[in-house]
């Protein structure tokens, strides 16, 4: 179900996020932890800027690429919006195409949203992605 997929999983180290990351490894996922407990993850406190920061790197090394995640208590927000908006100013200088070209998942639901809350439309789809753009 998971497969190519990388889930980060804050406080995965005990109780509900280590069953929440358990439950990803069992559905093929690549599964990062965070927790500021004691154990083979990455240990420290997210609420500190270079904590995370050294977290993502180190995600990002062995991985290649983290998707977004949004804290549950984040959720609903708009902060996914928000970081597609940002990335999408970053970025639209240096793609040459006139639009920017994402994919997603059809079971998820809200990412496509984020993507349509920022001008995107489904290009086109598959069986199991939906092709969606944004123009620059």
């Amino acid at each position: 179900m998971f497969k190519n997929k990388v889930a980060v999983v804050t406080g995965g180290a005990n109780g509900i996020g280590k069953c929440i990351a358990e439950e990803f490894r069992r559905n093929g996922a690549a599964v990062c932890v965070i927790d500021k407990a004691a154990g083979d993850h990455f240990v420290g406190d997210i609420s500190d800027k270079s904590v995370l920061e050294r977290f993502a790197e180190q995600v990002i090394a062995k991985h290649g690429h983290i998707g977004y995640y949004i804290a549950p208590e984040y959720r609903g927000r708009g902060c996914a919006s928000q970081g597609l908006k940002m990335l999408i100013e970053e970025v639209k200088d240096s793609v040459q195409e006139d639009e920017i070209y994402l994919r997603v998942d059809r079971d998820n639901p809200a990412s496509l949203k984020v993507m349509l809350n920022n001008g995107g439309y489904i290009h086109h789809k598959d069986d199991t992605k939906l092709y969606v753009r944004i123009g620059k």
